[in-house]
């Protein structure tokens, strides 16, 4: 467990990269953080994470849903960073921006970060500059209406074969599968989307899943789905994260805990 962290309501979690013999002791580890945070809630931390640009920025948000998710995603993504760097009064002083594709970078470092939120969930990857690591997050319910058109037979017969739920549900970790994809490839929905079809699924554990693709052989994607909830990071194919099933049952802890009625 000396690898995780449950406090106010974040989860954030370090990936041993162990095998990598590139990487030095600073940069062995990929982080990731999760929060489930109300509208209220966000707006009572806000002055603890963001700098007078960003509260500006916020200010022009009038509409909820966009205000949430920034808010969402500057606070998660900062506390991991804090937290990478063991430094969690630094959190104010980070500076987000974004590429022209719309990537967040962090101002004045190489290490990359990717961002998700979905409603009141958010989370946020932190991967060293010779990875990468991208990350998507999806409440099932939300994509219930989704276009089947938008996935392959082929893809969706995959899923099928190992996963008995709903359409909904499976469609909904091959969406959040493809978007963390298109993430780690920094080019967004912007290609065909048969490009994106799977090369095989792998079970890897209850409810784990390996994603491989056809034309992207050099990645591949973790999926855990967890009541009602699907987690999905895009790795190079190579890296061996070794505690991926202590981080599943953690990340099933959490995620139950948050969501006792």
């Amino acid at each position: 467990m000396r690898d995780s962290l449950i406090l106010d309501n974040f989860f954030i979690f370090d990936f041993d990269l162990k095998g990598e013999e590139k990487f030095d002791i600073e940069n062995n580890k990929i982080s990731l953080c999760l929060a489930k945070k109300t509208d209220r809630e966000l707006e009572l931390i806000k002055n603890k994470y963001l700098h007078l640009e960003e509260l500006s920025k916020l200010s022009k948000y009038t509409y909820t849903l966009k205000r949430r998710s920034f808010l969402l995603g500057r606070i998660v993504v900062k506390k991991l960073i804090a937290h990478h760097i063991n430094n969690n009064s630094y959190s104010k002083d980070i500076k987000i921006n974004n590429t022209i594709e719309g990537e967040p970078f962090i101002e004045g470092s190489n290490f990359n970060i990717s961002i998700a939120h979905s409603d009141d969930l958010g989370a946020a990857v932190i991967s060293p500059p010779c990875i990468k690591a991208t990350i998507d997050i999806e409440y099932t319910a939300h994509l219930q209406k989704i276009d089947s058109s938008s996935f392959s037979n082929s893809d969706l017969y995959m899923f099928q074969s190992i996963l008995q739920q709903e359409a909904y549900v499976i469609q909904t970790c091959l969406w959040a599968s493809k978007e963390a994809l298109v993430k780690f490839l920094g080019i967004g929905f912007t290609i065909p989307f048969d490009l994106l079809d799977l090369e095989k699924v792998v079970n890897y554990d209850t409810d784990i899943f390996f994603i491989y693709f056809k034309n992207f052989k050099s990645v591949k994607v973790v999926v855990i789905k967890e009541k009602g909830i699907i987690l999905a990071i895009c790795l190079s194919k190579p890296i061996n994260i070794t505690n991926l099933r202590e981080f599943a049952i953690l990340f099933r802890f959490y995620i139950n805990q948050i969501f006792i009625e």
